[in-house]
């Protein structure tokens, strides 16, 4: 990896802190990238009900607009909005385009049951006609297939639920996953995990789960309605205890888990079997700094840049053919809170946000 440079963009029009997330938040299509949800302060007390979207091409962010009026399709009212506050909701895109965006907790802290479909097309959002069958908060949604996706955990729950879409927008239905014990739920309860897609087939989910627990789990989605269920991994198969880390595949297949309370990284090998597991091996050095709910952005050669997560404003850089971290620059403001980082496929640089409570200018970064 070349030598980095910082430059500064520009702010985001509200400026929310978006959760201690996945990179369920940061979601792109159509060159752009909408953020939705979050809070101002890191609590759900704050949480917001607000969205907006990053146009590369320009390098500004904007308001959703929801300006089709007559025009618009599907069922229910149309917004610019969330329909409600969400704070550690999940969001995923689905292989139609559009974002689906489930529970999250309300500025009462409740876990909220409610969904919301984001159509692109139309640049709304809707209330979907059906919710999820428990309420959750700090889970995670993985899509797979066409237009299916598994919401798995959140606070005090080791189930999952599948998502399937109907014909319309906002018809689309939730079933909790199917199977016998023990497959039928994680061996812990897990919340503010991972949870990443390998082989278009199998969820990997780890680290969310009591303190000290070291154990992973994998979903498998062949059968729609959850019935191949978890494998539950070794209860010492990942390095260390991980909460609001980040996962991201590598072109090698492998994926790269970070941060989460430490500042260590672990490569995870996954086999398919049957039945489907792994292994993990620590990376050969470690992050600069301790990171959580930080942004891990994946760049085009292979490279993995991490910000945010820290009030320190260093970067690390993960070299996989080194399997090191290196740091090089630092970021122009810190961003201690969970921030959010997206590649800009084009021309290269990243881009690196949120994770403050003022307005401040997005972070360009290029490679």
């Amino acid at each position: 990896m070349g030598k980095e440079v910082w430059i500064g963009g520009a702010k985001q029009p509200a400026n929310p802190l978006r959760g201690f997330e996945r990179e369920n938040f940061r979601i792109e299509y159509h060159g752009k990238v909408l953020v939705a949800g979050g809070s101002t302060d890191n609590t759900a007390a704050n949480a917001v009900d607000y969205s907006e979207l990053f146009d590369p091409s320009t390098g500004a962010w904007s308001a959703v607009q929801c300006s089709c009026g007559g025009t618009c399709g599907g069922t229910g009212a149309p917004k610019a909005t969330l329909q409600a506050k969400r704070f550690q909701a999940a969001a995923t895109l689905l292989s139609n385009g559009r974002v689906l965006i489930t529970g999250g907790a309300n500025s009462g802290s409740t876990a909220l049951a409610t969904v919301d479909v984001y159509d692109p097309t139309e640049d709304c959002f809707r209330a979907n006609g059906t919710g999820l069958q428990t309420a959750r908060a700090a889970h995670t949604a993985t899509a797979y297939g066409t237009n299916n996706a598994v919401i798995i955990g959140g606070n005090g729950l080791s189930t999952c639920e599948v998502y399937t879409a109907g014909s319309g927008i906002n018809d689309g239905t939730f079933a909790a996953c199917a199977g016998t014990a023990p497959k039928k739920d994680m061996q812990v309860n897990r919340a503010n995990h991972v949870a990443i897609l390998l082989s278009s087939r199998y969820a990997l989910v780890a680290g969310g789960g009591p303190a000290g627990d070291r154990s992973a789990d994998i979903y498998d989605t062949t059968v729609i309605n959850g019935t191949n269920g978890f494998t539950a991994l070794s209860t010492t198969v990942t390095q260390v205890a991980r909460t609001s880390a980040t996962a991201t595949l590598l072109s090698n297949g492998k994926v790269l888990i970070a941060g989460g309370g430490s500042a260590t990284a672990e490569l995870f090998t996954f086999s398919a079997g049957p039945p489907p597991g792994g292994s993990t091996a620590a990376t050969s050095n470690s992050m600069g700094v301790s990171r959580t709910g930080h942004a891990a952005i994946a760049l085009n050669g292979g490279g993995v840049l991490m910000a945010g997560g820290n009030t320190s404003t260093a970067v690390d850089a993960y070299d996989p053919v080194a399997n090191s971290f290196g740091t090089t620059f630092s970021l122009g403001t810190s961003r201690p809170n969970a921030a959010i980082g997206f590649p800009l496929l084009l021309d290269g640089r990243a881009v690196v946000a949120g994770g403050t409570t003022t307005a401040t200018a997005a972070d360009y970064i290029i490679p």
